[in-house]
């Protein structure tokens, strides 16, 4: 599955450090791209409802967007 996370927003290094280490946490994790403003994140399929709950949650933090490519 391709999630798309867009436009977060950090305070300082820290507050980006710990958004990245959340993403890699995540149990599904697989990959992530930067593109410009945007992330790209890979992730195994195994419990979709569960990651994008957690997903949208993070994102919240963050006021960023996410959107499901495939």
């Amino acid at each position: 599955m391709l999630i798309k996370i867009s436009n977060p927003i950090f305070k300082c290094e820290e507050d980006r450090s710990v958004f990245f280490s959340c993403l890699y946490s995540l149990y599904e994790y697989q990959d992530i791209i930067a593109n410009g403003q945007s992330l790209v994140l890979t992730v195994n399929e195994q419990n979709p409802d569960k990651l994008i709950d957690e997903l949208t949650c993070l994102c919240d933090k963050w006021a960023a967007t996410i959107n499901i490519l495939v």
